[in-house]
């Protein structure tokens, strides 16, 4: 039994570079996804240095490989060349380009049996290089990553899972310094350089402003600190008005390691603990909720205390479409929303990790049907994009592929904030982020490319963009 005639394969992709003070690691990623009980069609996408990919649905019996910017950028070694450090003729250092290059291919069968063993085999060329490859297998059912060569793998459940393989070398280089230019680390937060900023969280104490900066190599938790006095997190001081990366840039997905050492894959939902002291994140890529905690002193997370510093995973298996995380504003509960084919919940954690669904029943439905109130966990959810408490506790939810905004009292029982008009000529605005601030709820709708501020009665005000008119 087929699950789906065309396998959709996730939009966006981050690959990984580690960052020690040992070596440099070239990362080249092969994706694709693997149908079991049905037909499959294949997208595959390969990286340079750690380029974000996105790959599209192809047409049966085709197999093709897309990516959505070229290859290489200017400022980028050439893909697969490792770099090194040596001196001038005054003992100065220099950049060097080495005679390493790595090539890597997957082969995965494309459709199995449940329970059976699926062979997963990559088949890596790495010429003039001091050391041999390390893999690291990724078989997108929330299983242990395998770093062997060759792993076997069985799926208990029909369906189609998303794997992934990452083959890195090192190169023995030693550590590099940013002499001149960066990402304004340390900098005045006017001065500084920020490329793409997925999410954002604000400091519940007023200390100042979480964000997830997406660069092409990897994504990095930064805080700007819009206070007057000093402050630390995580270890880091960040001196009024500045803005300090706290998290991310490594190539580990461990626990228990310093946060500033971490993957983070890529970053769908931020949120921050009432205390100010933790710092949540949706790593999107391998279905995991983790932690970091920003105090200076240890936090307990899941029963157990969480040095300053250091990230810890919360919820692991959780689907690649989550897209939502929000804090209860008092008890400081934890709820994201996974906007996964065949899921489309919001979920709460509890104090051990386990997951309750609160709000949609997982039904399939239309863009077209109507809402109906009642109890949350009874009406059926669309692609939910974004989540968010008001100082109450009611929570907000935007149905996104429904083109409306729902409201969910601490009872339980969910009512229309607004919908949006919908329809077969009708662009969805596409509500997929939301805030709440001086007592109103503003949404962000991309097809629209507007904020709105939603009304109590219903209504809904333009404060930012023009509805049909793009950005500049």
């Amino acid at each position: 039994m087929s699950i789906s005639r065309e396998t959709r394969i996730c939009a966006t992709k981050s690959e990984r570079r580690e960052r020690s003070s040992r070596r440099l690691t070239l990362l080249f990623c092969l994706a694709a996804a693997v149908s079991l009980m049905g037909l499959s069609k294949t997208s595959a996408w390969f990286g340079d240095l750690g380029g974000r990919w996105s790959a599209a649905p192809v047409k049966e019996g085709e197999s093709v490989v897309r990516n959505s910017r070229p290859l290489m950028t200017p400022k980028k070694t050439a893909a697969g060349a490792q770099t090194g450090l040596s001196q001038d003729p005054e003992g100065n250092p220099n950049l060097t380009a080495q005679t390493c290059t790595v090539n890597c291919t997957a082969t995965v069968p494309t459709t199995a049996q449940p329970n059976a063993q699926v062979l997963f085999q990559a088949i890596v060329e790495a010429t003039g290089c001091t050391a041999t490859p390390t893999f690291r297998w990724n078989f997108g059912d929330g299983s242990p990553v395998s770093t062997t060569q060759n792993p076997s793998q069985s799926y208990s459940l029909a369906g189609t899972y998303q794997w992934s393989v990452t083959a890195s070398v090192a190169s023995g280089a030693s550590q590099i310094e940013t002499v001149a230019g960066g990402l304004g680390e340390g900098n005045p937060s006017t001065q500084a350089t920020i490329q793409e900023v997925p999410q954002l969280a604000r400091d519940p104490l007023g200390r100042g402003v979480f964000l997830i900066d997406s660069t092409n190599e990897f994504f990095n938790l930064r805080f700007i600190n819009t206070s007057n006095t000093a402050v630390t997190l995580a270890g880091v001081t960040i001196a009024p008005g500045v803005i300090r990366s706290i998290a991310g840039g490594g190539a580990s997905t461990d626990d228990g390691i310093p946060a500033r050492t971490a993957d983070l894959a890529v970053v769908t939902g931020l949120a921050v603990n009432p205390a100010g002291s933790l710092v949540y994140l949706l790593n999107s890529t391998d279905g995991l909720l983790r932690a970091i905690n920003v105090s200076s002193a240890a936090v307990t997370v899941n029963g157990t205390p969480l040095d300053s510093g250091r990230i810890r995973t919360v919820v692991s298996g959780i689907g690649q479409g989550v897209n939502g995380l929000a804090v209860h504003p008092t008890n400081g509960e934890i709820f994201f929303a996974d906007a996964t084919s065949s899921v489309n919940r919001v979920f709460k954690v509890n104090a051990s990790g386990a997951l309750t669904p609160v709000v949609g029943n997982g039904a399939a439905t239309l863009l077209t049907d109507a809402f109906v109130p009642g109890a949350a966990t009874s009406i059926p959810l669309l692609i939910p994009r974004a989540i968010r408490f008001d100082s109450s506790g009611n929570l907000f939810v935007a149905d996104t592929g429904h083109g409306r905004v729902i409201r969910v009292d601490g009872s339980g029982n969910a009512t229309l904030v607004h919908q949006f008009a919908v329809g077969p000529q009708v662009i969805n605005a596409f509500p997929s982020g939301l805030a709440h601030f001086g007592g109103s709820i503003y949404s962000a709708n991309g097809n629209q490319q507007t904020i709105t501020r939603l009304g109590a009665q219903g209504g809904a005000t333009a404060v930012a963009g023009q509805a049909g008119v793009s950005c500049d």
